[in-house]
C-alpha cells in the first residue's frame, strides 16, 4: 500500500526544508504575520456568529475589520523579526519584517470586498444605527420596510 512511504517521504522532505535557514525564517515570519492579522478576522468572525441582532453590530464589527487592514500592525512578526537578528546579526529587522507581506493580497482582497462588492448591503447595515437628537433610534430591515426596535 501508498501509506507505508508516506511518513519516510514527508519526514525527507521536513528535513531538506528545514535545512535551508531562509525557508525557515520565512516559515516563521509568515506563521507570525498569520496571527496578527488573523486575529482581528477570527474576533469579528465569533461577534457576527452569535444569535443575536446582528444589524446591529454588522456595520461597526467589519468596519473595525476594515480599519486594522488599513492600519495594519505586526507585533508578533517584529517580536519574531528581533528574535531572527538577535540570533543571527547579519539579518536585518526591517527586511524581515517586509518579508511578511505575503498576507498583503488577503488584506487587499477583504477591503476590495468591504468598499465595493459589498458596499450596498454594508450601507444597509450602517442606515440601521440612525442618531435622533442626544438618543439613537435603532431600526432594523425586514421586507423592505423599516422596525423601529429600540429608542
Amino acid at each position: 500500500m501508498v501509506r507505508e512511504n508516506v511518513a519516510p517521504q514527508i519526514l525527507r522532505q521536513l528535513v531538506d526544508f528545514f535545512s535551508h535557514l531562509n525557508k525557515v525564517i520565512s516559515l516563521k515570519l509568515e506563521l507570525a504575520a498569520l496571527v496578527d492579522v488573523g486575529k482581528v478576522f477570527v474576533k469579528a468572525t465569533y461577534i457576527l456568529e452569535g444569535d443575536g441582532p446582528l444589524v446591529l453590530s454588522c456595520f461597526e464589527t467589519l468596519q473595525a475589520v476594515s480599519n486594522a487592514c488599513q492600519n495594519v500592525h505586526l507585533p508578533n512578526v517584529h517580536a519574531v523579526a528581533v528574535a531572527i537578528v538577535n540570533q543571527d546579526p547579519t539579518q536585518n529587522v526591517g527586511a524581515l519584517e517586509q518579508e511578511a507581506k505575503s498576507v498583503q493580497p488577503a488584506i487587499e482582497w477583504f477591503l476590495r470586498k468591504f468598499n465595493v462588492d459589498l458596499h450596498n448591503t454594508l450601507s444597509a447595515f450602517k442606515a440601521a444605527l440612525m442618531k435622533h437628537s442626544h438618543s439613537f433610534l435603532i431600526y432594523y430591515v425586514k421586507d423592505s420596510e423599516w422596525w423601529l426596535i429600540r429608542e
